[in-house]
Parts: structure tokens; C-alpha cells; sequence
């Protein structure tokens, strides 16, 4: 098909035919005067596949790769060459970035820039970002999530499909863990309800006063009495063991 003849297709027309054009020529398209950067999304979204060497001459075309949206449906292509679309990563916003990541068959090079650039962003982020990434984040953020300061998007980390139990094991276990982190968790009666990671934040040294009592009162008098014993229990919480203990 000559140039002239796709300048003057119209839309319908276009998309029509883009889905069986193994390279469409661009350049062409381009000065259509209907052309959107969707036609170049619906051709990487086709049923039929595309080759690389369709994809790199997408890539290659200056002006097509400075549209969000072509870049985004490039990263998404499984036919996308792993440099190109490691490169392309740090161009998403985070939201596009977690759409990646949840990716089934995404390869771990890919997975781990995911990670990587929501983790350098992460400062800067809005605190309902964070809230919002925290609620749909996949299982590859939830390490870096799970290290954070802030109660409220804590609170949603513990409660995400992704946080497993030992991710809070290593909250409550993990010296560096700011006691914020600690005391989020300790008021997560999800969590808490389970006897070793009551047990890990009680013997924690960081874990909030204010926490120790309605952890101490979850557990058994017998556990107390093994608490008691256990050298790595502060005395403020083997103080208050000994208050539970005469009051039973």
C-alpha cells in the first residue's frame, strides 16, 4: 500500500487493518491527519504477535517513543528486548510500574527494576500514594513496604493479600525495625493472635510500651511464666508478667 494511501484512511479503516500488518509503516501513519498513539497501543495489543523487529522500529521512532502510553505498552510487550524495556521502566509512573510487576511471566531482571525504582521513589511520594500502593502492591514490594515508618500505610501493608507471616515474623523479629513499625503491628490483631509473633514483639527492645500490655494479655498464663524466664524480655515487660500473675 502506498504512503499516500495510508495518509488518507480514516480511523475506522486503520485499525482495521493494523491488527494483520506485520511492520506498519509509521512514518506514514503519522501524517494521517487522524493519528493517535492509540493505533500504535492497539497494534502491541494484538491477538496476532508482533516480532521484534516491529517493536525496535517502534522504539527507534523518536517521536512515537516520547508518548507515555506507547512506552507503557512496549514495557508490557513480552517480545520487548529486556535492555529496552529495563530502560523504559524508569520512564512509568509507580501505579504503571505495579501493573508490570503483576505480570505473570515476568522476568526477574524486569521484576527487580520494578522494585527498584518504586523504592527510590518511594520518599517522595504523597502519603495517600503511599496508602494506595500499600493496598495494591504485589508480593515483590511488600519487603520494601514492610520496612516503613508510617502507621497508616502500615496498618494496610499488614492487611495486604501479600504479607505472609513471615514478613511480620521479620517485622517483630528484625533489630533494626523502627518502633513504629513494631507498634503498628502489635495492634494488628490479625497478627497478633498468633502466638510467635506476640512472643517477638514482646521480647523485642524497640517494641512500644504502650503495646506490651494488650500483648501480654493475649498469651496464656503459662506463657507468661515462660516469658518471665527468658533473658531477652525487658524489665518493663517482666514487670508487668509479675502484675498479671498476682492479679490472676
Amino acid at each position: 500500500m502506498s504512503d499516500q494511501a495510508i495518509r488518507n484512511m480514516d480511523e475506522d479503516e486503520i485499525l482495521a487493518r493494523i491488527a494483520d500488518w506485520d511492520t506498519p509503516d509509521w512514518a506514514a501513519l503519522m501524517e494521517n491527519k487522524y493519528f493517535t498513539p492509540k493505533w500504535v497501543v492497539q497494534f502491541l495489543k494484538r491477538p496476532r504477535a508482533v516480532s521484534q523487529h516491529a517493536i525496535m522500529e517502534i522504539y527507534n521512532n523518536h517521536q512515537l517513543r516520547r508518548r507515555y502510553r506507547v512506552c507503557f505498552a512496549l514495557t508490557m510487550h513480552p517480545n520487548t528486548p529486556p535492555s529496552i524495556a529495563l530502560a523504559l521502566m524508569n520512564t512509568l509512573r509507580w501505579g504503571d510500574i505495579l501493573t508490570v510487576l503483576r505480570q505473570p511471566r515476568i522476568s526477574a531482571a524486569l521484576q527487580s527494576k520494578g522494585v527498584e525504582v518504586i523504592e527510590e521513589r518511594l520518599p517522595r511520594l504523597t502519603l495517600g500514594e503511599k496508602v494506595s500502593l500499600a493496598r495494591r502492591a504485589p508480593r515483590p514490594l511488600i519487603r520494601v513496604l514492610r520496612t516503613l515508618n508510617e502507621p497508616g500505610v502500615l496498618r494496610i501493608v499488614f492487611n495486604n493479600t501479600y504479607f505472609t507471616y513471615e514478613d511480620a515474623l521479620y517485622v517483630a523479629s528484625y533489630p533494626k525495625t523502627h518502633p513504629t513499625a513494631l507498634g503498628a503491628l502489635a495492634g494488628s490483631a490479625k497478627w497478633t493472635r498468633i502466638k510467635e509473633i506476640a512472643r517477638a514483639l514482646i521480647i523485642h527492645p524497640r517494641t512500644p510500651r504502650h503495646a506490651m500490655l494488650p500483648l501480654l494479655r493475649s498469651m496464656l498464663p503459662t506463657d507468661w511464666q515462660t516469658l518471665k524466664a527468658d533473658p531477652r524480655v525487658g524489665i518493663y515487660a517482666k514487670r508487668l508478667i509479675d502484675r498479671l500473675i498476682k492479679g490472676h
